[in-house]
């Protein structure tokens, strides 16, 4: 009865539904407190639906403005809600909302916004990541190959090693990372562990090669090292990688090369010391020979460190020899002095003579340059004299001038005359 009277409405009494059913047997089969239990029942009921379909009206209408917003692709997370209500007005979505409801459906639509570009961005990041580590990845395996190839030795520099993966694209891949261990480092975890392996199979080897006194000299093959060490079934040694074996026979190359400087420095020092002997030897002259002089040698160091008896005669003569040579230079030298001291001689007689002949041209022009300065200045002096007893006649007919003019015209005489005197003095 209460659910299909279209009478009753929200914030109906209870007297007023009394007053409206009292007449219905319903209402009269029910007592009186049961009925305005029942009745306060219902109402409560009737709000409750009420406020829910309120709730989902609002709900749906929200929705459709999130879909308007969606539609709308001008909007983006960056946009600002006075510039979003430009774009939505007029549209019924928008017009069904409140103005608090629109402002909080936008903000709660930015905020999600915002929520799947950092979604994006760290989708976007995780994918670099994993391709950077692929890179790396393919990086070091690249230097492994390197490595087990004999590619990458011990002490090895980035820089030695640079040129011969430049150009491929392992490398400029992981170049281009921006996170994560730099090519070089890779290189050099990979150089520490060849570094490491170097020094336990160095160990190794130097004890086989002591062991069994396998020697290396300048001119040992490697073939022929390589033979001697698989001659031991030693597993240490068959564990050891091709690579290695080869540095350790380089090293002991190096070291034989090294062992020979020496002992040709320790040599040539000591043919230095003998010759040194032989040139302090008094006794040795130019036709002295190898039986002659060598009593004088036998007690001196620098003989005894010749132990090769026919080296010593051959640096015996070698000495000899070159002092040979050089008193014949000498000799030479001395006979050409000679014969150029006669010419010498000639030559600077026919010097003093043309010095003499010089002087007495140079003092005849001096004569001649003496008296044409002699002459010039007569003959300016006697110019001068004419002009000023010219000016002296002319002053005395001229009574009219004024004296100070006379006085000026004799002034400007005297100074020419003081200048021809002047140049003709120098």
């Amino acid at each position: 009865m209460l659910e299909e009277s279209k009478d009753i409405k929200l914030g109906f009494r209870y007297g007023q539904a009394r007053t409206l059913f009292e007449d219905d047997p319903r209402w009269k089969a029910i007592a009186s407190v049961d009925r305005e239990e029942m009745f306060a029942e219902h109402m409560k009921e009737r709000e409750r639906r009420k406020r829910a379909d309120e709730k989902a009206a609002r709900k749906r209408k929200l929705q459709d403005f999130k879909e308007l917003l969606e539609r709308t692709s001008d909007i983006k997370a960056s946009t600002s809600w006075r510039k979003a209500v430009g774009k939505l007005e007029g549209e019924p979505e928008y017009e069904d909302l409140s103005k608090v409801d629109r402002l909080e459906a936008f903000e709660d639509y930015m905020k999600d916004l915002d929520k799947q570009e950092a979604e994006i961005k760290e989708k976007l990041k995780q994918e670099k990541k994993r391709e950077e580590r692929k890179n790396r990845e393919a990086f070091s395996e690249l230097l492994r190959e390197d490595m087990d190839e004999g590619f990458i030795k011990p002490k090895m520099r980035w820089r030695e090693y640079l040129p011969r993966i430049k150009d491929n694209d392992v490398l400029r891949a992981v170049e281009k990372n921006s996170s994560g261990s730099r090519p070089k480092e890779l290189f050099e975890e990979v150089l520490e562990e060849v570094d490491k392996q170097w020094e336990a199979d160095r160990l190794v080897l130097k004890d086989v090669v002591k062991t069994d006194s396998i020697s290396v000299a300048i001119d040992t093959t490697y073939e022929d090292f390589l033979e001697a060490l698989q001659a031991k079934s030693s597993k240490q040694i068959a564990d050891i990688k091709e690579p290695m074996r080869q540095l350790f026979y380089q090293e002991l190359v190096g070291k034989a090369k090294e062992r020979a400087a020496r002992e040709e420095a320790k040599k040539a020092e000591a043919r230095d010391e003998f010759t040194r002997l032989l040139r302090h030897t008094k006794s040795l002259k130019l036709d002295s020979t190898w039986e002659d002089i060598k009593p004088d040698l036998e007690t001196h160091a620098a003989f005894k460190d010749i132990p090769d008896e026919e080296e010593r005669q051959q640096l015996f003569a070698d000495y000899i020899q070159r002092k040979r040579d050089k008193e014949k230079r000498r000799n030479a030298s001395k006979e050409r002095d000679g014969e150029d001291g006669d010419d010498k001689e000639h030559k600077h007689k026919d010097k003093d003579k043309e010095r003499k002949r010089h002087k007495k041209d140079k003092r005849r022009d001096d004569e001649e340059s003496d008296e044409d300065r002699d002459h010039k200045k007569k003959h300016r002096h006697s110019s001068s004299k004419r002009r000023h007893s010219g000016e002296e006649a002319a002053e005395e007919d001229d009574g009219k001038k004024s004296k100070r003019h006379r006085s000026d015209k004799d002034r400007s005489s005297d100074k020419r005359d003081d200048d021809d005197r002047e140049r003709s003095s120098r």
